[in-house]
């Protein structure tokens, strides 16, 4: 039933990014293709990986994983949400910091083992690992922004209030997803 139910997953999360790849290449945005096919790769490594080691990360984390890409993809990128909306990428940071919080932990705890510690250790690990993914985005967006010497530069960052809500978003979402993994982990 849940190999099913994440194929099915799968498959749309394929057939949506296709849809962006067509949408990037009727655009002419061929930095996006590549990110997509990138997305997709990654993505699909998760769950090839997952399958092999029999469920090591929980199937909604990849599907959360796999929701996260299509929102920024789909949405933010093809639909333009990020800036027809002012709060859509508000959400989607929170979303995202929440599934990549429980993705890293999974993968840190597949790495590693357990990882001992009460359930307040727990929660702080997995909300301080979504806090520095959070920062570490942000700092990648505004080397990005910086570094891009192209006549028109994709800007991730609009002003010092976006990059401000864009953290605060994450830190919101990584300590949301280190209080839940008290009952998912522990």
């Amino acid at each position: 039933m849940i190999e099913t139910f994440l194929l099915i997953c799968t498959v749309l999360f394929v057939l949506a990014e296709l849809f962006t790849i067509y949408d990037a290449a009727k655009n002419k945005k061929y930095a996006r293709i590549i990110q997509n096919v990138i997305l997709i790769g990654i993505a699909i490594f998760l769950i090839v990986f997952n399958q092999k080691f029999q469920y090591s990360i929980y199937p909604f984390i990849l599907i959360f994983f796999m929701i996260t890409l299509i929102g920024h993809t789909v949405f933010g990128q093809s639909l333009n949400f990020y800036h027809r909306s002012k709060i859509f990428d508000r959400y989607l940071h929170c979303f995202g910091a929440f599934t990549f919080s429980l993705l890293f932990y999974s993968i840190l705890q597949n790495i590693w083992g357990p990882i001992e510690g009460g359930k307040g250790y727990m929660a702080l690990l997995i909300a301080a690992i979504g806090i520095t993914l959070g920062t570490l985005f942000e700092i990648l967006e505004f080397i990005i922004d910086t570094a891009s010497k192209s006549p028109k530069p994709l800007k991730h960052q609009h002003g010092l209030a976006d990059t401000d809500m864009d953290l605060i978003s994450n830190t919101l979402g990584a300590i949301l997803a280190g209080i839940l993994s008290i009952y998912l982990f522990i």
